[in-house]
């Protein structure tokens, strides 16, 4: 197979209008980083292979897929065209959707049904040609940066493609195939983890049908055993209704009874509830007061003997509080002189703390005024003699030295440009040479002049002819000689103007120095940096003392601020202390007269503070006597509100009807009671139901009840029941609860019947059902023999598989020592080429992984403890090799893509020459972003196509 032309129409970053034409041998596909040389990789494989996932049922995307979708535009798709075997195929694929139609390029027919498609709806189109499945291309013959090493899944597979290589075998006589054939039957039969094999079903058939013969067995002893339980539940259920018989008229006995007790207890109710209704019709007059007057009256007279004590009592405490302000108003009088003064304790502290801030303030501020004068009177004494320079003057000065030195280099590079215009001038001139160019004609017409001579001698016809050809050349050789002389004088007058060019821009190149001299001397320096250096240290130091100037102003004014402020604290303070008589006139401020002012200001403030606190309290008092005095009179006439609602006329006469209110009140209450427990006794009943009950009660039992009574209870009855100890004791000591302890006993007596009937009935079904179900034991016994028969048939076809594929594995280990050899050889014929002679002895395990000989101590070094590098090119070469031997095809490309990044130029040489060798045979593709190996290959002589992305 041979790449013809790729076109990525639409595909990542390309969208090519021209296709990437390749050709044979070796084709060099150069670009930077991020050129697309990668991207264009992927179209090679993705036009081959596609970007479906191997191995799935299901179609799934691989990520390559969405990474190379086009960055513009709705098509994904593109072309490759290709030669197999002498015919052009054209492969167009439609990415998304995936679509791909092939060509016969040449005819323009559409071969695309002459190939098969796998489970993932792909053509195998190359697999045909290329012969190489998808994961053998990418370990193969497609090489990527620092991606040399295989898939450690792909040894047997490559295994298995040359031990057929060795046999002799096609795909037809494939190892792989022939293994993969033999385990196929072997796990239709049975694997390790297999569940559904033929083997898998046939033991889990044995496995149901003796766990059905299990359940059939127990199935039968289960009928067996229910037949006898539902014997002895029958005879049970006989026992049953006869006691439930017995239980029914011990009840109807206790609830005649109870109905006797009941019908006596309301007569004697009702007598009691006559009575009291005539108790109650004597105290009709006291009904109609409110409700709540009695407890409205008690709280009334409680709170008027409370408001009147705790009137007495504000009244005392007030005669208290009055002395007490008194004696306080003296103590005040006395510190006059000083609440004077207008301030508090805290205000003269604070007052005392600005005086001591203003007056360190002021001393502060003198101090650096002092300083700053000092600093001042330094800076001027080192700055006279200096000439201050403005920011704008001294870059203008810079400015103008830098602008006459670039003057000077321009004429000095001008100068330095005459100088080479009049070397190439005098080397025209000396290529003008005379002799040089018309010698040869001169000499080529006297010869031609001596041979007509000899001519007209002999007598020749010739000789006239002969002298015409002498002149004509003598003539060109005259006009040649002429045109070099003018030549000559043309190159001697331009050597000559460049000569007075050259002179002249010297001159020029003089003059700009002497003035870049004179004004650089002019300002005291020698060169335009010192100048720059100059004025910025004079630029500095008057930026300095202006900035010191600035500073005495500052700390002069602070000064002079703090001292007047020091003063007007001063003075304030200061009154203060003379008149709170702390200090006398004329005397400095100390610390001990401002606390003195605090001692006599925290006093004077601790006794306002006591006299406004007691003026507070006797209002308060004054205000609680008041509303107190309110109180008694409004409970005064909620008194005169309460007699004029209970209708009486004094105090008395209210209580006296309060009380037979209440007595009123009790007696209705007990008549409500009297009434419930008749409601209680009947229990919604009517009293003339429940004696027509009765009559029917005793009319069913007839006059044998209490024999009958004593006999069921005998039977039936615990002698711990209450039913028992109602015989004995008499029937008025029965109640309620025995009447439903019989029912309890009825109702259990009838739940049992009833539990041992549905038994019976459920029993009676579940022998029919089980009858029923499954099969018998039989039957199932012969399904049981026949299936065992086949899983013997089966372990026997296993283990005949098992011994085929253990023959066939030991062929293969066999075949492996055959092509190891060659294998060997190979890849350390290229190793050798690419490391100069260094490695050459190489070891590939059937694994296909590499050790390494060395030629000296002969020790074998597996590939992993090598430097990057060799382990890259120990790779390449094993990949080469292995592609040599399992492509089934006389020409085949590879994919080189940047693959010899960690190789140096040495051995990139060697690697170099063995493609070179390859490129006779294959065609080679390989993708770099460096340019060595056009370069190298340039220098060993090796023919390329260069393609330039």
């Amino acid at each position: 197979m041979k790449l013809r032309s790729l076109l990525p129409t639409a595909f990542g970053r390309f969208h090519a209008k021209e296709p990437i034409v390749l050709k044979d041998g070796l084709n060099i596909i150069s670009g930077d980083n991020e050129s697309g040389k990668t991207t264009l990789g992927a179209f090679i494989s993705g036009m081959f292979y596609g970007f479906k996932k191997e191995g799935r049922t299901r179609i799934s995307r691989t990520p390559e897929f969405e990474r190379y979708r086009p960055w513009a535009g709705q098509e994904y798709r593109g072309t490759l065209v290709y030669e197999d075997s002498g015919r052009v195929y054209r492969v167009e694929r439609w990415f998304d959707p995936d679509t791909v139609k092939i060509y016969d390029d040449v005819t323009g027919e559409e071969i695309t049904s002459d190939f098969n498609q796998d489970s993932r709806k792909e053509y195998d189109f190359a697999e045909t040609h290329l012969g190489l499945s998808a994961k053998e291309f990418r370990n193969t013959v497609w090489i990527g940066q620092l991606e040399c090493a295989q898939d450690s899944d792909l040894s047997l597979e490559i295994q298995g493609k040359l031990e057929n290589i060795l046999q002799g075998g096609g795909e037809d006589l494939s190892f792989i195939k022939a293994l993969s054939a033999l385990n196929l039957e072997k796990g239709k039969i049975k694997t390790p983890r297999s569940t559904r094999a033929r083997l898998d079903v046939v033991q889990e058939q044995i496995a149901e049908l003796e766990a059905e013969l299990s359940d059939a067995i127990e199935r039968e002893a289960s009928v067996r055993a229910t037949l006898v339980q539902l014997r002895d539940l029958r005879l049970e259920e006989e026992a049953l209704g006869n006691e439930a018989g017995k239980a029914a008229a011990r009840a109807d006995c206790i609830r005649a009874s109870l109905l006797r007790r009941v019908i006596s207890s309301v007569h004697v109710l009702e007598g009691q509830i006559r009575d009291l209704r005539d108790k109650i019709e004597l105290m009709e007059w006291a009904k109609d007061i409110p409700d709540g007057l009695e407890e409205r009256a008690a709280r009334l007279y409680r709170d008027q003997e409370s408001i009147a004590s705790r009137i007495a009592e504000v009244q005392d405490e007030l005669g208290k509080l009055a002395e007490k302000k008194q004696e306080l108003s003296s103590a005040i009088a006395e510190y006059r002189p000083v609440l004077a003064t207008g301030l508090d304790e805290a205000e003269v502290s604070g007052l005392h703390s600005r005086y001591l801030a203003c007056k360190a303030s002021a001393a502060r501020g003198e101090r650096h005024a002092t300083e700053a004068r000092r600093e001042l009177r330094k800076l001027e004494e080192q700055g006279r003699g200096l000439s201050p320079f403005d920011h704008e003057a001294g870059d203008n000065l810079v400015a103008r030295a830098e602008e006459l030195q670039s003057i000077v280099s321009l004429a000095e590079k001008e100068k330095s440009r005459c100088d080479l215009e009049v070397e190439r001038a005098r080397a025209g001139v000396a290529q003008a040479s005379v002799s040089g160019a018309i010698g040869w004609l001169y000499a080529l017409s006297l010869g031609v002049l001596g041979i007509a001579i000899v001519l007209t001698i002999m007598g020749f016809s010739t000789a006239i002819p002969a002298f015409g050809i002498s002149l004509l050349v003598f003539g060109i050789g005259s006009y040649r000689h002429r045109k070099v002389l003018y030549i000559k004088s043309q190159a001697q007058e331009e050597l000559s103007q460049k000569k007075a060019l050259a002179e002249e821009q010297s001159l020029r190149v003089v003059n700009a120095e002497k003035i870049l001299s004179e004004f650089l001397t002019l300002q005291g320096v020698r060169s335009v940096e010192e100048l720059r250096i100059r004025i910025g240290e004079i630029t500095s130091f008057f930026g300095r003392l202006n900035n010191a100037k600035e500073q005495y102003e500052i700390a002069h004014r602070y000064w002079f601020e703090s001292s007047q402020e020091f003063s007007g604290v001063e003075k304030q303070l200061t009154s203060a202390l003379i008149a709170a008589g702390c200090l006398r006139p004329g005397q400095a401020i100390t610390d001990k007269a401002v606390e003195s002012l605090k001692a006599k200001l925290c006093e004077v403030s601790e006794l306002t503070a006591e006299m406004k606190n007691l003026v507070g309290r006797i209002d308060e008092f004054t205000g609680v006597a008041a509303q107190f005095e309110s109180k008694r009179k409004d409970f005064l006439q909620q008194e005169q509100r309460l007699l004029d609602l209970a209708g009486v006329m004094s105090r008395d006469e209210l209580n006296e009807k309060i009380a037979v209110h209440e007595e009123y009140t009790k007696s209705q209450d007990t008549l409500g009671h009297l009434r419930e427990k008749v409601a209680a006794v009947l229990a919604g009943r009517r009293l003339e139901d429940l004696e027509t009950e009765l009559s029917e009660l005793e009319g069913n039992l007839g006059p044998d009840a209490q024999s009958l009574f004593a006999d069921s209870v005998g039977d039936g009855v615990s002698v711990n029941s209450p039913a028992a100890v109602g015989v004995e004791a008499g029937t008025d000591s029965l109640s309620e609860k025995d009447y439903q302890d019989a029912l309890k006993h009825l109702d259990e007596i009838k739940m049992r019947l009833g539990g041992i009937r549905t038994q019976s009935a459920a029993m009676e079904k579940e022998v029919n059902l089980r009858q029923r179900e499954g099969r018998p034991v039989y039957a199932i016994e012969e399904d049981l023999s026949r299936v065992r028969a086949e899983e013997k048939r089966l372990s026997e076809d296993r283990d005949a598989l098992e011994l085929a594929v253990g023959t066939l594995e030991d062929l293969s280990r066999n075949l492996r020592r055959e092509f190891a050899p060659a294998l060997n050889e190979r890849v350390g014929e290229i190793l050798k080429e690419i490391t100069g002679g260094r490695y050459l002895d190489v070891r590939v395990s059937p694994d296909l992984e590499m050790s390494v000989i060395h030629p000296g101590g002969k020790k074998q070094t597996p590939i992993a403890a090598l430097s990057g590098g060799t382990i890259d090119q120990c790779y390449f070469a094993l990949r080469v090799a292995i592609a040599e031997l399992i492509v089934n095809k006389e020409e085949f490309p590879f994919f080189l893509d940047d693959s010899f990044v960690q190789y140096d130029d040495k051995r990139l040489e060697g690697a170099l020459g063995t493609i070179a060798d390859l490129s006779k045979r294959h065609q080679i593709l390989l993708f770099s972003c460096h340019g060595r190996e056009l370069e190298i290959a340039s220098r060993m002589g090796i023919g390329c196509n260069l393609v330039r992305l």
